[in-house]
């Protein structure tokens, strides 16, 4: 039988318009946008060893059953088609043509193409170079014709998104998901996917979220942990009526294609035996930068989260290779992760942390391995212009490394780590952020107890109401410099002895002040603070700042209140450590979570 593994993909106003995402064209071959055709004059030139539009046939023959790959291309006038493969070796691209044909039609018609030597890793990709005016490129697929129906797994995927007053992305999304794959017949997804929302405001219309496969629940506030384990549970309970096998996390604020739904069905459906419990993740892609992967997939090390392959410009063959190069990811975000359901279960839920940091937790609990492949993604807003969330990100990352890093759960480490993130922030005079990790090691020490029976709420909303406001720059009086701001997104480099006396000083907490400073708001670089007086921290998002100055009154307080929570730490740590670990298996069933949510 035939199947179609990845479609050829064209860029959509609604969705992505860069194009070096999905091909590399010459001035002589333009895209008809409204038509998704790419028309040619004579030596016009198209490759398609592109982030959406390569075949990551490595990645394909590692992982699933294939055995047999083939081009269909429906093209009109003349082309030379080149089938290529590319690999990265030693840090360079290796590429070999397999195969080349001059093919001609005077109508719109269809060419198969075999990739013979199946043996390539790295990508697989193809090159039109046009022979004559007027000739077209109408779309495409990579495929197989060489399975039968019964080597395949059968898949049903349910998406569970969680949402808070994002209405206008979800209703968005669940629009262009419904017209494209589950009321359309000629889709692999036509009744093979269920949608699963809870809405944590209460304020989506049932209008938009009517039908027999989308399914709506509407509750109270009970962060993100609360609403995408609703989903979960809500899946579960499912699961044998609609026959579902993968729940699909997904953020409610992503642009999403829906092809790429299309890729991650076909994908699990032909996955080895081994690697059917094996999580199945989406890189992120920025919003405001289309071509910029913020993350694809993190690990944990030395008490740290680090994001793998962050801020890559997917632009050219180089950079798709070397994404699609495993550097033992562990780890992805719920902006898009397939969970097989037959790697967790009622009793195996996420940890109660209300809010940030519940994906990082479930994964180092539940995910045995991660795959992560070119052309599975979303675009979502950058890091960066997120809200702070420092005590949430402190207090859930302590709870994280008491629950599955021993090596880091002790009073040493843990101490070590708090003393290094406030002593960052009174470097960069941000005095209320140092207060809310302090505050979120302080509650992290309550124990599991405390977390469980706190109003969730109310904490959530005490803590974003003490963040500093920003304004609009025209409303200070220290003047906007915008050479200045860009002057402070990169370190200049200094000499040795110019670093040891930054460090001897403080960066000039022991020095008088003598200037004013502009950095940016977000993750500045604390070279710019020395001997700053004011400073203006700016955020290019929303072009507001607010203002931090050196103040040793609040130092002084905040290093108070260190030495105090290094005294916490001392009596509480172990006996808190200990308590988050015995608990994990009764704050993870259903029957806790149905209680949880009935208390409030």
């Amino acid at each position: 039988m035939k199947l179609e593994l990845q479609k050829i993909l064209f860029p959509k106003p609604d969705i992505c318009m860069a194009e070096s995402l999905y091909y590399h064209r010459s001035e002589k071959c333009v895209l008809n946008v409204p038509e998704s055709v790419l028309n040619f004059d004579r030596d016009g030139r198209s490759s398609f060893d592109t982030y959406f539009n390569s075949f990551s046939i490595g990645k394909w023959r590692k992982y699933t059953i294939l055995n047999n790959l083939k081009l269909e291309l429906e093209l009109s006038g003349t082309f030379t088609v080149s089938i290529v493969n590319y690999e990265l070796i030693n840090g360079s691209i290796v590429g070999k043509v397999i195969d080349e044909q001059t093919v001609s039609a005077e109508e719109r018609s269809k060419f198969v193409f075999s990739f013979a030597g199946f043996h390539q890793n790295g990508m697989h990709c193809f090159i039109l170079l046009a022979r004559k005016n007027g000739s077209a490129f109408y779309g495409g697929s990579y495929f197989t014709d060489e399975i039968e129906a019964d080597q395949l797994q059968d898949v049903k995927i349910a998406l569970n998104m969680c949402t808070y007053m994002r209405e206008k992305y979800v209703a968005k999304n669940v629009s262009q998901i419904r017209a494209a794959l589950i009321e359309n017949p000629d889709s692999p997804l036509f009744q093979n996917l269920h949608v699963y929302i809870t809405d944590n405001a209460m304020t989506l219309r049932d209008e938009d979220f009517s039908g027999p496969y989308i399914h709506l629940t509407r509750q109270n506030a009970f962060g993100s942990v609360g609403g995408f384990t609703r989903g979960l549970i809500n899946i579960l309970d499912a699961r044998a009526e609609y026959g579902l096998t993968h729940a699909l996390m997904l953020d409610d604020d992503i642009v999403l294609d829906p092809q790429v739904l299309c890729r991650t069905y076909t994908l699990l459906r032909m996955m080895k035996s081994e690697y059917r419990e094996a999580w199945l993740g989406g890189g992120m892609l920025g919003l405001d930068f289309p071509t910029v992967q913020t993350e694809s997939g993190g690990v944990i090390e030395n008490g740290e989260y680090r994001s793998l392959k962050v801020y890559m410009t997917l632009e050219n063959p180089y950079q798709v290779l070397y994404n699609e190069i495993e550097e033992g990811a562990r780890i992805n975000a719920w902006w898009f992760c397939g969970i097989p359901l037959a790697s967790i279960g009622t009793d195996a839920l996420p940890y109660p942390v209300y809010f940030h940091c519940d994906d990082m937790e479930y994964a180092c609990r539940q995910c045995k391995k991660l795959i992560l492949i070119n052309g599975i993604c979303v675009w979502h807003e950058e890091f960066f212009y997120k809200p702070d969330t420092y005590y949430y990100d402190k207090r859930n990352r302590e709870v994280l490394f008491a629950l599955h890093f021993p090596q880091d759960a002790t009073k040493k480490r843990t101490k070590r780590r708090l003393v290094k993130n406030v002593i960052n922030e009174l470097l960069w005079y941000r005095y209320h952020d140092a207060q809310e990790i302090l505050d979120g090691v302080s509650d992290f020490l309550k124990g599991p107890d405390w977390l469980t029976h706190t109003d969730d709420r109310a904490k959530f909303d005490s803590v974003r109401k003490g963040r500093i406001p920003t304004a609009p720059i025209s409303e200070f009086s220290l003047p906007f410099d915008y050479s200045q701001y860009l002057a402070s997104l990169s370190y200049p480099g200094e000499s040795k002895a110019r670093r040891w006396f930054r460090r001897l000083t403080l960066n000039g907490w022991l020095l008088p002040a003598n200037r004013d400073v502009i950095v940016r708001a977000e993750t500045p670089i604390t070279y710019h603070f020395f001997r700053a007086k004011r400073v203006m921290n700016y955020s290019a998002k929303n072009h507001c700042a607010y203002m931090s100055q050196k103040s040793f009154r609040n130092a002084f307080q905040i290093l108070l209140s260190l030495v105090k929570t290094l005294w916490q730490i001392d009596r509480r740590y172990d006996s808190a450590r200990d308590e988050y670990r015995h608990s994990i298996e009764a704050l993870t069933t259903q029957t806790f979570w149905q209680g949880y949510y009935a208390s409030r």
